[in-house]
């Protein structure tokens, strides 16, 4: 540290304009959408004690800023989820102090301490890949990999999905494996397509009719057909609900149509902790590509519990 001075303290009322502006400046060459007005959203429910009025699907959320001398030096963004994982988004280090101080590896460390003291069992984020000095970093922190999604956030730039177990490994040994994570399908990943198709011919054909290898196929081409856009082409949007051992143990299908609703279908889970993961994180996932969604299901009694609710929290219509 060469005897320099570094702080770590919560965001206050006073920081805002300097928020906006960096994240602004940062996010703007990898990700669409409004980063002004995302900062203020984050930064406000920060503000009011961690609680953002519109995250249904987070618990809390809150911000660091990193001080060096008195000067603004770096923010680290957590949002505590419901599956006892925390997301970093984001994490940045002005120009003036990257590469210099270990800012990035310190608000890095503050973030995984307070994860821990959270109970989180992971901490993870995405990273545009074109972006290689900032995912060589998280890479040397102890990340991993999970997938890549392409146009995740902005068309033409893929998406790496990180993440961080905060337990050793015993630790995650002595957990049940009903943990989950909501991921996009990496449709190069061949064992998981398999798994995906399995789960779907196992669990839809006692609910619908129709359901073969010819369909699953046609859903992944769909999916193929993602980057278009194009509701007329029927793209697909495809997720997995995956637990600690890396099984698919969930699968919904999204498929935008016109006027902006959003059709969930199919929307299988393996066990209820799997069908609430997708309940609560889909929405989320899915906010960009309309204003409501609505699913084709024959639900249990269980994720009937379930669905009532997510209805008091999110615009989801049940056929």
């Amino acid at each position: 540290m060469n005897n320099v001075s570094l702080v770590i303290r919560e965001a206050q009322k006073d920081d805002f304009e300097w928020v906006e502006s960096v994240m602004q400046n940062t996010l703007e060459p990898y990700y669409g959408g409004d980063h002004r007005l995302h900062a203020k959203r984050i930064f406000n429910a920060h503000i009011a004690g961690g609680v953002d009025s519109l995250g249904f699907f987070s618990f809390e959320q809150r911000m660091f800023i990193a001080e060096i001398r008195g000067k603004k030096a770096g923010i680290i963004h957590l949002v505590g989820k419901r599956q006892a994982t925390y997301k970093i988004s984001p994490l940045i280090v002005v120009p003036e102090f990257q590469g210099r101080f270990g800012i990035g590896s310190q608000l890095l460390d503050h973030a995984e301490s307070y994860a821990r003291r959270h109970q989180a069992r992971q901490i993870y984020c995405t990273v545009a890949e074109k972006n290689i000095a900032v995912l060589q970093f998280f890479f040397r922190k102890g990340f991993i990999k999970a997938g890549s999604s392409d146009s995740h956030y902005k068309t033409g730039v893929t998406e790496a999905m990180l993440y961080k177990p905060l337990y050793g490994a015993s630790k995650v040994a002595s957990l049940d494996q009903h943990h989950v994570s909501v991921l996009p399908l990496d449709e190069t990943n061949t064992e998981m397509k398999e798994q995906v198709g399995r789960l779907l011919l196992d669990n839809l054909q006692n609910s619908f009719e129709g359901i073969n290898d010819d369909w699953v196929h046609a859903l992944f081409n769909g999916y193929s057909r993602r980057d278009t856009f194009d509701v007329n082409a029927k793209y697909k949007l495809i997720y997995v609900a995956i637990d600690s051992a890396s099984r698919v143990i969930g699968v919904a299908g999204a498929t935008p149509k016109k006027g902006n609703p959003i059709k969930l279908m199919p929307f299988i889970a393996a066990n209820i902790v799997a069908f609430e993961a997708l309940l609560i994180d889909i929405p989320h996932q899915l906010v960009s590509f309309g204003h409501k969604l609505y699913i084709h299901i024959n639900p249990t009694a269980d994720e009937v519990i379930s669905l009532s609710i997510a209805l008091k929290l999110v615009n989801i219509f049940v056929l």
